[in-house]
C-alpha cells in the first residue's frame, strides 16, 4: 500500500464482568414477567471518572436480562473505598428506579437515532409456546439481534444509554476520593444477584484504553485488508472507527459510515477482526 496510512480507533465499553448468583424466582411477578437470567451470564459495568463527577454505564448481557431491567429498573449505590475495602455507610444515589423512557417521552428527542428508537421498544417477552420450534428459534434470533443492536446504539450515543435506563451520572463526588459503585436490579430478591460493581477515583489520572494490537494490513491490487486482535485483557470495545490518510499526522478520513462492530476471520482465529477497504488508486491512497 504505497503512501497509504490507515488508522484504527477503538471505542471502549470497558465492561468489568461480574457473575450472577443463583437465580431466584420473583415473588408476585406480573403476568408475562421475565424469568431470572442464566446465572452463568454476567452483567457488565463501566465507570468513567471526571474532575467532579462519575459516569456509570451498565449493560445486561442477554435479552431476557434487559427485559427484567425494563420491568423493574435499577438502583445505584455508592460507598467509600479505602485500602481495597468498603468503609462507612452505603448510600443509595437513586430515589426512583432507573428505567427506559416511554415512547411518548422519546419523541421529544429528535436527534436520537431512529435505529435506537426502534431497538429500545422492539424487544418483548411475548410467549411463543403455541409456535413451532422453527418459528420460536427465528423469533429468539431476531430478539437477540435487536437487543445487540440496542446495546451498540447505547455504547455509541450516551444519550441513548441514558434514555435506555442504562446510565447514571453521580455529581456529588469529592475529587481524589475513591468510590465503590454498585448497580442492582430493583427487586427485593433478584437485586441480590442481578448486579454489577466497579471502583474509581474522580480527579485522578485515568488509565488509557489499550490500543488494538497486532494491527497489520496487506494490499491485493486496490483492496486493502486490515486485521487486529480483539482479545484485550479486562477490556471490551463496542465498535471501531477506521481512518485513512496520505500522511501520518494529518488528513485522516473516516472510512466507516456506521460503527464498525467487525466480523471474525473464522473459527480458527476467534480473536481476529478484519476490515476491507478499496483504495482510490494503486499508487496513492
Amino acid at each position: 500500500m504505497k503512501n497509504c496510512l490507515l488508522a484504527l480507533c477503538g471505542i471502549l465499553t470497558g465492561l468489568a464482568l461480574v457473575s450472577f448468583g443463583q437465580p431466584i424466582k420473583p415473588k408476585n411477578a406480573p403476568p408475562g414477567a421475565a424469568k431470572a437470567p442464566n446465572p452463568a451470564i454476567p452483567m457488565g459495568i463501566m465507570v468513567k471518572a471526571y474532575e467532579n463527577s462519575v459516569a456509570i454505564r451498565w449493560s445486561p448481557s442477554e435479552a431476557i436480562s434487559w427485559e427484567m431491567g425494563k420491568q423493574y429498573g435499577y438502583h445505584v449505590f455508592r460507598q467509600e473505598y479505602v485500602n481495597q475495602q468498603r468503609i462507612g455507610t452505603e448510600q443509595q444515589l437513586t430515589t426512583l428506579p432507573i428505567r427506559p423512557v416511554t415512547e411518548e417521552e422519546l419523541k421529544k428527542y429528535t436527534d436520537t437515532s431512529e435505529v435506537a428508537k426502534k431497538a429500545l421498544f422492539s424487544v418483548t417477552s411475548a410467549p411463543t409456546t403455541d409456535a413451532s420450534l422453527e418459528e420460536a428459534l427465528k423469533k429468539d434470533e431476531s430478539r437477540n439481534f435487536t437487543f445487540g443492536m440496542a446495546l451498540i446504539m447505547a455504547n455509541v450515543y450516551p444519550l441513548v444509554a441514558k434514555l435506555s435506563g442504562l446510565m447514571y451520572t453521580d455529581a456529588t463526588v469529592v475529587p481524589y476520593r475513591t468510590y465503590y459503585y454498585e448497580v442492582r436490579l430493583n427487586h427485593p430478591d433478584l437485586g441480590k444477584t442481578v448486579r454489577a460493581w466497579a471502583v474509581t477515583t474522580p480527579g485522578a489520572t485515568q488509565t488509557k484504553s489499550p490500543m488494538p494490537f497486532q494491527f497489520s494490513g496487506k494490499s491485493i491490487k486496490r483492496n486493502a485488508v486490515l486485521q487486529w486482535r480483539t482479545d484485550f485483557v479486562g477490556f471490551s470495545y463496542a465498535y471501531y472507527d477506521v481512518y485513512r490518510s496520505e500522511h501520518h499526522d494529518r488528513g485522516y478520513k473516516k472510512l466507516n459510515k456506521l460503527p464498525y462492530v467487525g466480523f471474525m476471520s473464522g473459527t480458527d482465529e476467534p480473536n481476529i477482526t478484519k476490515f476491507q477497504d478499496t483504495l482510490p488508486r494503486l499508487d496513492k491512497c
